[in-house]
């Protein structure tokens, strides 16, 4: 399956994939501990496929929450500077084998899938650095993270749903959106209720000592202070 590559500012059409129904990947496993691994590595090609205009690159969804159950699909995230420039991204990520699955509905964060047909193994998420979007995926991560229990429930909910219907993308979507919105709404909450001084240590870690990850070259950290404060419920959890 190919996808015409739109060009920057281009109104963007409805992937077909969108509306598929059957995906053998819709099946609930145990959580293996390659998924971190495999996830850096993927990670790792992106930044330097899409090089200059990453931003942030993290792990993502449910194959991010230690040991919790989950599709054997990695979602990944990446944050880039400016996510108007799609050329900038759409095409590198397409050269190591990701395909793009517009939606109009979503026109600053974008979707896309590797390998090209299902089964998938990557799901990759594109938002702009700083953006309600960005923020929105690492707080329900890092909800889950800090909250097993949160974590169970979901995975139990995800079970059902995959036995109740098997291989049916359309039908598992549709049966966790409401948990997925309050699951949202809880993680967001939890992600803006967070100390002073708990903001004070991410800004220190931040400004003065940030980490030298091997996917984010160093000038970046400067950007992402502008945006530290709303990031702030990370804690730990952030990979910078």
């Amino acid at each position: 399956m190919t996808s015409e590559v739109p060009r920057d500012g281009e109104e963007l059409s409805r992937h077909p994939s969108l509306e598929d129904r059957f995906d053998p990947a819709i099946r609930i496993v145990d959580y293996d501990p390659e998924w971190p691994l495999l996830a850096n590595a993927e990670l790792a090609r992106i930044k330097v496929a899409v090089g200059e205009e990453v931003a942030r690159l993290e792990h993502v969804g449910s194959t991010s929450i230690s040991g919790m159950a989950a599709k054997p699909i990695i979602d990944l995230q990446l944050s880039v500077r400016e996510i108007g420039k799609r050329s900038a991204f759409i095409e590198p990520l397409s050269s190591i084998g990701y395909l793009f699955v517009p939606d109009p509905e979503s026109p600053d964060y974008h979707f896309f899938a590797k390998p090209t047909e299902r089964p998938r193994s990557y799901h990759l998420h594109v938002c702009e650095a700083g953006s309600n979007d960005e923020f929105r995926h690492l707080a329900v991560r890092n909800f889950l993270r800090a909250h097993p229990e949160e974590s169970l429930i979901y995975a139990r909910l995800k079970r059902v749903l995959a036995a109740r219907s098997p291989y049916d993308r359309l039908a598992y979507i549709e049966g966790k959106a409401s948990f997925m919105k309050g699951l949202e709404e809880r993680a967001l909450y939890w992600a803006n209720a967070v100390a002073p001084k708990e903001r004070q240590e991410l800004w220190y870690h931040v400004n003065l000592c940030p980490a030298q990850s091997p996917y984010l070259p160093i000038e970046y950290h400067i950007e992402i202070t502008k945006t530290w404060d709303r990031f702030s419920a990370n804690g730990a959890n952030v990979i910078w």
